[in-house]
């Protein structure tokens, strides 16, 4: 009778390590810090800037230390800002011909210890057209 009441537990027992297991393993993934991403080329830590290409290709159209005021035309957008108490995210705000200005906040490029906090780069244009940049402004949280 020990062995069958042992056999029956069994699985149960196997289960529950199992569903322990994912759960340590997901706890230990979340805790892990975020990667920061290399400095896209032309970038260095600090500033914002704008390139020619989609995904932070082709030449820096604009690199701003501090607050850049267009216009220019930009496909893509990295916020490689510093961590700051205060200003380290940027209100981007471009253009396309005959369409209202849009605008958006971007976080800061994480460094290796922090969580991932948001979007700091982005793709505005399109293969074949850029918008108009009119300004990049450095502002608190978004």
């Amino acid at each position: 009778m020990p062995t069958h009441t042992a056999n029956r537990l069994a699985p149960r027992t196997v289960a529950g390590a199992a569903i322990i297991a994912v759960a340590v393993g997901a706890a230990v993934s979340a805790a892990a810090p975020a990667q920061a991403e290399a400095n896209p080329p032309g970038c260095p830590r600090g500033y914002v800037c704008g390139y020619s290409g989609l995904n932070q290709t082709g030449r820096v159209v604009f690199r701003s230390f501090g607050d850049f005021e267009g216009p220019v035309y930009a496909k893509s957008v990295f916020n490689n800002g510093a961590r700051y108490a205060g200003p380290d995210h940027i209100q981007l705000t471009w253009d396309w011909p005959a369409s209202p200005a849009s605008s958006r906040c971007l976080h800061r490029n994480p460094y290796p210890d922090e969580p991932y906090g948001g979007q700091y780069k982005i793709n505005i244009g399109t293969a074949y057209n850029a918008p108009v940049v009119l300004g990049a402004r450095w502002r608190g949280e978004c």
